[in-house]
């Protein structure tokens, strides 16, 4: 609650420059090697301020009381907030019976746990805050995406527990703002021409990635925009892979999850 609060003060002298330092640039250093050179490809007036970042990181590294960018406070707060969420959403439903005093509902067996779903709730609160402000969306939208944070707050059974109406609202928020037609970095509102070349370009780049590596693919590789991005195509045509093909081509060539991810070797979410 405190979090939250911090983050809905932003017009405040006195707490705008401190938080606003937990979502700047230097967040970036969370992002997956593959995703960060991704994102400052596309963004050069960017890149250059992370050139800058990096001199600075190179000389400072140099003193004797230098820290890791990922041992500082500033930079780790968010993504060790989302480390601890999703490691806590992994456990939010349990077998019957549940500690006394800790079990909220109970589902054919199955109990959601009080204290891990109200805190599941209150993060994904947070979430939709960060994500609802353009000073803390700019950085904060690129990370959750690199983690794949809503694919993964959708597999997890919680999502699917008919008590658990409110995370479920909670979610499809979520969703509504990372989908949300904004540009993350000026700000200005996205047309619906720009939503839509924008989206057909990433499914031009995963056909062109099929039609290259990819020969039992090429029929989909071939096909027109309409057909490859329907939900049901792509899914029957990539769940006829075997995993690690499946794992090479969503770790290693689109980049859409880390490497060392503990979710990398399962294929439902690499699907997703």
């Amino acid at each position: 609650t405190f979090t939250v609060n911090l983050f809905q003060s932003l017009e405040e002298e006195l707490v705008r420059g401190p938080v606003l330092r937990l979502v700047s640039l230097p967040l970036w250093q969370a992002l997956s090697r593959g995703r960060l050179q991704l994102e400052l490809h596309a963004l050069p007036a960017l890149a250059k301020h992370w050139k800058n970042l990096l001199r600075k990181e190179n000389k400072a590294s140099k003193l004797p009381d230098y820290q890791l960018p990922m041992q500082r406070p500033e930079i780790a707060f968010i993504p060790n907030l989302i480390t601890e969420f999703l490691e806590v959403l992994g456990n939010t439903v349990e077998a019957a019976p549940a500690p006394e005093g800790d079990a909220m509902a109970v589902d054919g067996g199955v109990v959601l746990v009080k204290g891990r779903t109200s805190y599941c709730e209150r993060f994904l609160a947070l979430l939709v805050d960060l994500l609802s402000q353009l000073p803390t969306r700019r950085f904060v939208r690129t990370l959750l995406d690199d983690r794949a944070v809503l694919v993964r707050v959708k597999l997890v059974p919680l999502y699917r527990h008919p008590d658990a109406a409110l995370y479920r609202q909670l979610v499809d928020l979520m969703q509504f703002y990372m989908s949300f037609p904004i540009n993350d970095h000026t700000g200005s509102p996205l047309n619906e021409d720009e939503v839509t070349a924008e989206h057909y370009e990433k499914v031009c780049q995963l056909q062109r990635l099929l039609y290259k590596h990819w020969p039992p693919l090429k029929e989909l590789a071939l096909s027109n925009c309409g057909s490859i991005e329907k939900r049901e195509v792509l899914k029957r045509a990539l769940g006829a892979l075997p995993a690690a093909e499946l794992r090479h081509m969503v770790v290693g060539q689109l980049r859409l999850v880390a490497e060392d991810d503990e979710w990398s070797n399962v294929p439902a979410f690499l699907m997703e």
